[in-house]
C-alpha cells in the first residue's frame, strides 16, 4: 500500500494568498499562523544554538523536538523575555493570535433563535495583512541571526 502525504510546495505567503483568493479563508490564516510559528520557534532554536559553542546534534535535535511542543504565544513570550522580540512584535504576534482564534470561534457562533451573518469580510482581509506582514516581519528576525 502507497503511503499518501501531505507538504506545501509553495512559499507560505504565496499558499496563503492563493488560499484567500479563492475563499479558503481558515486555511489562510492557518498558514500564516503556522508560518509565523515555526519561524519564532526557528528563531528561539537559533537563540540556543547561537549560546552553546559545543552541542551535539543530539542536544540540537531534542531542542528543536521540544520546541514543537510550545504554543505560538509561548514561544513568543520566551523571545521576549529572552530580548529577541520587542514589545511591539510581541503584540502583534498576540493579536495575531487572537485575531485567528476569534474568527474560526465565531464561525461557529450559533445565537438561540436569531440569524447570524457570520464573520464580516473586513476582519479576514485585516487578519490576512496583518499575518503576511507579520510574517516577513519574523522572518527578517530569523534570518538576521543566520546571516
Amino acid at each position: 500500500m502507497t503511503q499518501e502525504y501531505i507538504s506545501f510546495r509553495k512559499w507560505p505567503a504565496d499558499h496563503a494568498q492563493e488560499a484567500y483568493e479563492a475563499g479558503f479563508y481558515i486555511e489562510t490564516l492557518q498558514v500564516l499562523h503556522g508560518w509565523i510559528e515555526v519561524k519564532l520557534r526557528e528563531l528561539l532554536h537559533l537563540q540556543r544554538a547561537g549560546r552553546f559553542k559545543k552541542t551535539t546534534d543530539e542536544e540540537l535535535a531534542r531542542s528543536w523536538n521540544m520546541s514543537n511542543e510550545l504554543s505560538l504565544s509561548m514561544i513568543a513570550k520566551a523571545l521576549f523575555v529572552a530580548g529577541e522580540l520587542s514589545e511591539g512584535t510581541l503584540d502583534q504576534v498576540l493579536q495575531f493570535n487572537r485575531t485567528r482564534n476569534n474568527i474560526v470561534h465565531k464561525l461557529f457562533y450559533d445565537p438561540y433563535n436569531k440569524e447570524y451573518l457570520g464573520v464580516p469580510k473586513e476582519e479576514y482581509d485585516r487578519a490576512y495583512r496583518d499575518g503576511v506582514e507579520l510574517g516577513y516581519v519574523i522572518e527578517n528576525l530569523s534570518a538576521r541571526r543566520i546571516e
